[in-house]
């Protein structure tokens, strides 16, 4: 949400403000209500600035040491100690063994793909994910958000996010193809029955 310490008025987002008040007022692609533009155009243009605020170094360095991505000392290196600890509900001495066995086996996996999969987790005997409920998540969806252990902006999962971004067009395009063989196929039908 927006700060309310963080405004377009008397500060260096107002020239900003204006600016993108005269391309909406122009543009016939978005409408908004005279009422909520000035809200709309005072967040937009104070966006910047409430995002450096919220998003400075620091804060975010200290969230990949809490999650153990970073150590605390070097800020180089991940520190399993601190991952085990982000674990939601009972450590066992077994899931540590677990983690430190396996580690090398999960680092040279997700520089490789970008991604260590559930099923790959699962062989290497790390614990189900669990809900606030305690149910087993299971993660069956493509969507980079919804899956651990993924990197987005990898090489290989920007390829494999290009492959299939390839096949739908190809398979919308095939079905396009075909509802115009259809079509064509029904009005030469049309045109047969008129002749008779």
């Amino acid at each position: 949400l927006q700060s309310r310490l963080v405004t377009a008025k008397d500060n260096y987002c107002e020239q900003l403000k204006h600016r993108m008040e005269e391309q909406f007022r122009d543009s016939l692609v978005c409408y908004v209500e005279d009422r909520k533009m000035k809200p709309v155009l005072d967040l937009l243009a104070c966006l910047p600035s409430i995002l450096t605020k919220l998003a400075d170094c620091n804060s975010v360095i200290d969230g990949f040491v809490r999650a153990g991505v970073l150590d605390s000392k070097s800020k180089g290196w991940p520190d399993l100690d601190a991952m085990i600890h982000t674990r939601q509900g009972k450590k066992t001495l077994e899931d540590q063994e677990t983690v430190f066995g396996t580690f090398k086996d999960v680092y040279k996996r997700t520089i490789l793909r970008g991604h260590v999969t559930d099923e790959y987790f699962d062989k290497l005997g790390y614990p189900k994910d669990v809900d606030v409920n305690g149910r087993i998540v299971e993660r069956l969806s493509e969507s980079d958000h919804l899956q651990r252990a993924k990197q987005p902006n990898h090489e290989y999962q920007l390829a494999k996010r290009e492959k299939r971004r390839k096949e739908q067009i190809e398979k919308v395009a095939k079905k396009a193809s075909e509802m115009r063989v259809s079509l064509l196929q029904i009005l030469e039908r049309n045109a047969e029955c008129e002749k008779e």
